[in-house]
């Protein structure tokens, strides 16, 4: 019965329309001080380090992503220097528990002569001996990130200051919504990989494969992701990789919603008492995409935290979505309903005589919106004798259709084996 669904399951497409929330928060100025605050990984301030905390509340963090000492304060000054390192350098600002909207600083050459390019998306700015003033607005992350480039002698950077606004925490996911689950550590969010495996990529309001349906069992929830129809899968062991799975009813692909306890951010947990049940961006990967493990729920940990946000969709545009990517057990049901409404895998033989007899039956109200489409076309050809049943509007108003003799050429056509005499050999 395979062939009854991939026959007519491969004919129909729905269009489908994604919005995303916009955020409309009050944001607050967070100017910095460098004259005091915290170098990372126990050095000093006027020493190299790789990242600088700074003693406002709240508090924002400048780090270098690869972990090298890049990064040097100079408190007399109240400025600090960014180093491009001997193959460039990648850094990040962050606010823990807020999410950034925009940034300035003030930038120049520390050597002479020896500019540095700065990075910022598909933007690039080029230091000088005198001080410019860059200024990068239009963003809603949880982070800002920028690269450098060059021989390695630095910019100085002073005057910097952040716009930002506080995240407020569910304390619920609803049930029939959709969801994307977007890491604290960086602007990348849950994502199906496939239909298998599960990462974190750069956030994307359209990518269905970040969005995620939400329903409960047992007062617990399962995550349907939209572009594939597949169910998260969580892990419960340490550093153990999530994933993707046809059924949810096992303990780990059940999950709680947590606030952590230091900031307003969630966490998500499988429905267990394992310590290591958190969904947690390990910030490792390749491909465009970090990878998704479980790990304990460590209160400074933000690779175990995550900005949830609904995603603005109707009921129908829902219903739509999930149409589009059926479950294993959604499309075998399709599937025995195909069975009852036809005679024959290819599904051009009616089983029952009349359009109205099988839009009446349960096997057709059981079809999603695409499958009834291809069912009243073959039964009005077939059984009400209408020659334009295949008939088909042109997408575009000033173009015309197509006839119901074309349309169904395009539709269904005989599919057979093809070579070309003499070039298959023994």
């Amino acid at each position: 019965m395979k062939k009854i669904f991939t026959h007519l399951f491969a004919l129909f497409l729905l269009s489908f329309v994604a919005t995303s929330n916009v955020w409309a928060q009050g944001t607050t100025e967070i100017p910095l001080n460098f004259s005091d605050g915290t170098c990372g990984s126990g050095n000093s301030q006027n020493t190299y380090c790789s990242s600088w905390s700074s003693a406002t509340d709240p508090v924002v963090t400048i780090s270098v992503v690869d972990g090298n000492n890049n990064l040097v304060v100079n408190p007399s000054s109240d400025n600090f220097e960014m180093h491009e390192g001997s193959n460039g350098s990648t850094w990040t600002f962050s606010v823990t528990g807020y999410r950034i909207v925009s940034y300035s600083f003030t930038y120049k050459t520390k050597q002479t002569g020896n500019d540095v390019t700065i990075t910022i998306g598909e933007t690039t700015y080029t230091s000088s001996d005198s001080e410019q003033s860059l200024e990068i607005a239009g963003l809603d992350s949880p982070t800002a990130s920028f690269s450098l480039s060059g021989s390695n002698t630095g910019v100085v950077v002073s005057n910097l200051k952040l716009n930002v606004y506080k995240h407020s925490s569910l304390t619920a996911l609803e049930e029939g919504q959709v969801y994307m689950f977007e890491n604290a550590r960086a602007a990348r969010s849950l994502r199906a990989n496939g239909t298998s495996d599960v990462h974190v990529k750069a956030t994307d309001a359209n990518d269905t494969a970040q969005q995620w349906y939400v329903t409960k069992e047992n007062g617990y929830y399962v995550l349907r992701n939209v572009a594939c129809g597949k169910y998260l899968k969580g892990a419960l062991s340490s550093n153990t990789s999530w994933g993707m799975t046809d059924d949810y009813s096992a303990t780990e692909n059940k999950f709680e919603l947590h606030t952590s306890n230091y900031e307003t951010l969630n966490t998500l947990k499988t429905n267990s008492s394992d310590s290591y049940g958190y969904m947690h961006d390990d910030n490792n990967g390749d491909n465009g995409g970090c990878n998704v493990v479980g790990w304990l729920n460590g209160n400074t940990n933000t690779g175990s935290h995550w900005t949830i946000t609904k995603v603005d969709y109707t009921a129908e545009q829902i219903t739509a979505l999930l149409e589009k990517a059926p479950t294993v057990a959604e499309i075998a049901g399709y599937t025995t309903a195909l069975g009852e409404l036809f005679t024959d895998a290819a599904c051009v033989t009616p089983a029952l005589g009349s359009l109205s007899a099988a839009q009446a039956s349960d096997a057709y109200k059981a079809l999603p919106t695409g499958l009834k489409a291809m069912v009243d076309k073959v039964y009005n050809e077939k059984t009400e004798g209408v020659e334009t049943a295949w008939a088909e509007d042109n997408a575009d108003d000033e173009k015309s259709g197509w006839s119901g003799k074309y349309a169904k050429k395009f539709r269904v056509q005989m599919y057979e084996p093809y070579s070309i005499a003499g070039d298959i050999t023994s």
